[in-house]
């Protein structure tokens, strides 16, 4: 593990390196209580139980940025809850589901970030908001389509949900759960819709102009798995341009969209 000293006067940064993962996460960090630690960074080491959460905000009652990755088996909207007791003093939040393939989170709960008065940088899964979709679902299992035809993929509303303070939003959307659309045939054809069809899947982007975020980022994130659709995806994205009529309320407002598609 490293601590930093960042000087008298300064709190420290807490981050685990790639050998303590052999022995209990919260074990280490428990070892640095005390500290004034404001900065706890987990590295690659998972949070496989709710309880994890409690006890770091226990133990770190100062953090003004956490970052970790997550165990499909613990909500997200259990984790902010979890997070309450930090609601206004964390300023980043970085959450990562860690899986080789997508694994479904059944039924969401929404998780809400509103009471978060000082987060400025948001960076999650999009689980945390909707359902995931998971690979060994199978091909007759999981409704295909435009995401916003599927109940469980609307996104409408989700601006809501955002710390009141936002500056930087970035949402991870793991294959198969697509940003746009579900199923091979539909993800190839998006790219054919005119504009105005276009639009109505950038409807919740287009919402986030009434927050204070300035900076926002939306990716599709890969893997070589073939258990859906028998395609293999890798992390390579390419950029998609927002049509001109939302591109101009976007740069009218002062806020930076970048939205990366993987390439099938």
């Amino acid at each position: 593990m490293i601590v930093d000293d960042l000087g008298p006067g300064f709190y420290q940064t807490f981050k685990l390196r790639d050998q303590d993962r052999r022995g209990n996460m919260v074990s280490c960090a428990q070892s640095h209580t005390g500290l004034g630690i404001t900065h706890l960074d987990l590295g690659w080491d998972w949070i496989t139980k709710l309880d994890d959460i409690h006890d770091i905000v226990k133990m770190f009652p100062h953090l003004t940025h956490f970052r970790a990755n997550l165990s499909t088996n613990v909500p997200g909207n259990h984790i902010v809850q979890a997070l309450h007791p930090l609601k206004e003093t964390l300023q980043t939040l970085d959450m990562r589901y860690m899986a080789l393939c997508a694994q479904a989170t059944g039924p969401v709960v929404p998780s809400d970030f509103s009471a978060f008065t000082s987060l400025r940088t948001l960076r999650v899964p999009s689980a945390v908001f909707n359902e995931c979709c998971c690979c060994k679902d199978g091909s007759n299992s999981v409704e295909r389509g435009f995401c916003w035809r599927i109940p469980d993929q609307d996104r409408t509303g989700l601006y809501t949900l955002l710390p009141p303070n936002i500056q930087e939003l970035e949402i991870s959307f793991p294959w198969p759960t697509g940003l746009f659309s579900r199923g091979q045939a539909y993800r190839e054809y998006f790219w054919l819709l005119k504009d105005g069809s276009k639009m109505k899947a950038l409807a919740w982007v287009e919402e986030l102009l009434q927050t204070s975020v300035k900076r926002v980022r939306l990716v599709e994130v890969g893997h070589n798995c073939r258990s859906w659709d028998a395609c293999v995806y890798d992390q390579s994205t390419v950029k998609f341009k927002v049509p001109n009529a939302l591109g101009e309320k976007l740069d009218a407002a002062g806020v930076d969209v970048d939205i990366r598609l993987l390439v099938s």
